[in-house]
């Protein structure tokens, strides 16, 4: 679907110097940041909208026991993806669990 859209002369000038260095075309990077802003888009926007139906109770709420992950024996445990001196289970425990319907269906 042919679609038009107006860039600021800085980005169109960004968006030419690229396509002209990698030899592909100016719509394939286009093509490229809608398909990547739209998914990131979508989360955002989505999110927001199940946070207030949530607040204005229209949306259920599930809660969920979460056990704590056991250490694992491999060198992985100790490796510097996480900060120095937090300890593995704090560190698993704080990372991001998406519960966003776009994020569930994605994987």
């Amino acid at each position: 679907m042919p679609t038009s859209i107006r860039l600021a002369p800085e980005f169109e000038q960004r968006l030419t110097d690229l396509a002209h260095r990698t030899g592909r075309s100016k719509a394939y990077y286009l093509r490229e940041i809608v398909e990547k802003g739209l998914a990131e888009m979508e989360d955002y926007y989505l999110a927001a909208d199940v946070l207030e139906r949530v607040r204005k109770g229209e949306e259920k709420v599930h809660s969920a026991r979460l056990s704590t992950p056991t250490r694992p024996k491999s060198s992985y445990a100790n490796s510097t993806s996480r900060p120095h001196g937090v300890s593995w289970t704090s560190w698993t425990n704080a990372l991001p669990h998406s519960t966003t319907r776009a994020a569930q269906e994605r994987h």
